[in-house]
């Protein structure tokens, strides 16, 4: 195929030259038949071969031109499993949550002779009312004092009542219930 194209060009540029009416053409002494035959001797005469195409490198302008990015595709993020969690409910200086008091007796009176008082206190949540119940042989007592109640600011509540003076020896429970919450004790009477 070279040859071929060497050829081809050899010919073509020795009818230019004769036919151009170049006065070089005339003067020189090499005809057509010399042309072609020096071609064929050597193939890599500069003149007379042609340049093989050549792929231009792409310019500094080409390189720097920003081809548009592709996002990254995001992988779908595990939700976290829920774990069950133990509620703990603590004690706190400052009871500011129902949920998070708990009720405790503070105060009781343990024993008491019939006729005289009792008293209970707890601890709970501020500003809840707590009831109490407080039943003996005969039954739930409706003694002063028993009476429903409303817890402090810092959670404090009490109750004190008279202990019948018929009220048999024994010991009676002692019931309060508040916030969602209630508690039992009990005192014995002698």
């Amino acid at each position: 195929m070279r040859k071929f194209r060497t050829l081809a060009v050899a010919v073509t540029l020795g009818l230019l030259l004769t036919f151009s009416g170049c006065s070089q053409a005339s003067e020189s002494s090499n005809t057509v038949d010399d042309i072609v035959s020096s071609v064929f001797e050597d193939e890599t005469t500069a003149e007379v071969t042609t340049e093989e195409p050549t792929t231009e490198e792409p310019t500094t302008e080409e390189l720097t031109t920003e081809k548009p990015t592709e996002k990254p595709t995001e992988k779908p993020t595990q939700k976290p499993t829920k774990k069950p969690v133990k509620k703990v409910v603590e004690k706190h200086e400052d009871k500011s949550s129902q949920a998070e008091t708990t009720l405790e007796f503070t105060n009781v009176t343990s024993s008491v002779g019939a006729g005289s008082f009792a008293s209970v206190s707890i601890h709970g949540a501020p500003n809840t009312t707590y009831s109490i119940t407080v039943v003996y042989n005969s039954g739930i007592s409706t003694a002063s004092g028993l009476e429903d109640v409303t817890s402090d600011s810092n959670g404090n509540a009490s109750w004190s009542w008279k202990v019948g003076t018929r009220t048999k020896s024994g010991t009676y429970p002692i019931t309060v219930s508040g916030g969602g919450q209630s508690e039992s004790t009990s005192f014995s009477v002698y």
